[in-house]
């Protein structure tokens, strides 16, 4: 049978127009040391004070994170450590632009493409997996148009700064859709974007604690450590979903589930109290989803049945409460509020720009411009009608292949936890797209992500079986 075939039990295999398999076998799976992420997370939460306090040591932070997953990249030939480099850089954005790292803006978009590619080529994992490269470039031809209409530099910083999400998204696709991962080797990717959201949650409570805050029915930048309260609340709510995720896999220690339930429920009390909901509705979105498909799997009935009512009673009886109390009574008002924020005037402004451009649209970045002389200056927040305006049927082009790939990196998923876990990132994706568009590096973090082929059980292998996988050869019984 094709690695790429998923056959229905009891059923002759059916083939599928799926992904090709992985070149990199699992290897080196010690267990996860409980006490090893506590005292990670106790170190990050000191970085959180002491970024805080010393400002300056924020691009420190930044540039030798940076310096040390290209250094990572280089050495790395399983592709594992640099996939938790990449995902302790997506933690650390929220983190770098809150205390202004005064680096380059789109650093943890430029940084990860930069490991990644360089993982690929430096161990010669590089192979062509046509949906990303078509999605990529079917957004080309519109950044010509901005060049026309601009001068150079000036179009150069819009097309640079507007194409860094489609280019993190389509090398995530890339360099994810080539690497193995064990749960262990899961888990320890999801906590590596854990724990520098420790540092968030810390800086954005120190700012708390000296400032008199208005809660009112609209997101607050000072309940978000200064910043924009959406991309906070973007960021803390995939931290909730990560803790989700690492809770349900299966070799994970009791005591660390316990943990990641306490970081759980403290990051999502965070990102309510940044009143932007985003970040709660994206966590949701993903949580559901892969409830429902761990639901197929008899044993994790019980665990998801137990630890969901602990969290949901610890969070619906002593969190929400508190918090509601504690911005007297706004919280339970600004949840109420279903207003769309004018994100639906912008997306019918786009629609009304692709009617009038429909072939290649307007131009990379030229939306915000075009609203203005529509007498409503914004920016978009929906990738979809953005990519419609500002490129027309190559949007439309785009945007089909953003759903084959979520569609074929299901399918491709081979266990019931590795269909919950894909379908949870790629939920989170496209929920984020919706509303926040491609602001971080985040939906290229977890798009890619959730290209990656998780392993079924421990996948115990010893470091010196690390060898590629041939590509048309069928799985190794027991992979």
């Amino acid at each position: 049978m094709s690695g790429n075939a998923l056959p229905a039990e009891g059923a002759e295999p059916i083939a599928l127009p799926l992904p090709p398999r992985p070149s990199v076998r699992a290897f080196e799976d010690p267990p996860v040391k409980t006490l090893r992420v506590l005292g990670a997370l106790v170190l990050h939460a000191a970085l959180g004070v002491l970024l805080g306090k010393v400002g300056s040591v924020s691009p420190v932070h930044a540039l030798g994170t940076a310096a040390l997953a290209f250094w990572v990249a280089w050495t790395d030939r399983t592709l594992v450590r640099t996939a938790c480099l990449v995902a302790y850089i997506a933690g650390s954005e929220a983190l770098w632009r809150i205390t202004g790292a005064n680096v380059v803006w789109e650093l943890g978009k430029y940084s990860i493409v930069g490991a990644m590619l360089i993982a690929l080529v430096r161990h010669g994992r590089f192979r062509p997996y046509p949906p990303p490269l078509i999605y990529f470039a079917a957004l080309v031809p519109s950044a010509l148009l901005t060049f026309a209409s601009a001068d150079f530099d000036r179009a150069r910083q819009i097309v640079s700064f507007d194409m860094s999400g489609p280019v993190s998204l389509a090398v995530g696709v890339l360099f994810f859709v080539r690497v193995r991962l064990t749960g262990r080797q899961l888990a320890r990717v999801l906590l590596h974007y854990v724990v520098p959201t420790v540092a968030v949650v810390v800086l954005i409570v120190m700012g708390l604690a000296g400032s008199e805050i208005q809660f009112g029915n609209s997101s607050i930048a000072a309940a978000s450590g200064g910043f924009g309260p959406n991309q906070v609340s973007a960021s803390l709510g995939l931290g909730s979903l990560a803790c989700f995720l690492v809770i349900t896999t299966r070799p994970v220690p009791l005591a660390l589930k316990g943990l990641m339930g306490c970081c759980l429920l403290m990051f999502a009390a965070q990102s309510a109290l940044t009143f932007s909901r985003c970040g709660l509705y994206y966590f949701a979105g993903g949580t559901l989803l892969a409830t429902v498909l761990l639901l197929r799997n008899p044993q994790m009935i019980l665990q998801l049945g137990v630890g969901g009512l602990v969290l949901a009673a610890a969070g619906y009886f002593v969190i929400y409460p508190w918090l509601d109390d504690f911005t007297g009574g706004a919280l339970s008002n600004r949840f109420k509020n279903t207003d769309l924020t004018n994100r639906d005037k912008i997306m019918a402004m786009d629609l009304q720009i692709f009617a009038e451009n429909p072939v290649l649209g307007i131009g990379v970045g030229r939306g915000k411009e075009v609203r203005e002389a529509m007498e409503y200056r914004a920016a978009s927040h929906t990738e979809y009608t953005r990519l419609l305006a500002e490129h027309g049927s190559l949007g439309v082009l785009a945007i089909g292949m953003i759903l084959w790939m979520a569609l074929s990196h299901f399918l491709r998923a081979r266990t019931v936890h590795g269909r919950a876990v894909t379908a949870a990132l790629v939920a989170y994706t496209l929920l984020y797209m919706t509303g926040n568009g491609m602001r971080q590096v985040l939906p290229g973090f977890t798009f890619g992500l959730a290209a990656a082929m998780f392993l079924p059980g421990l996948g115990l292998r010893p470091a010196a079986n690390v060898t590629p996988l041939v590509e048309a050869a069928p799985a190794a019984p027991g992979e």
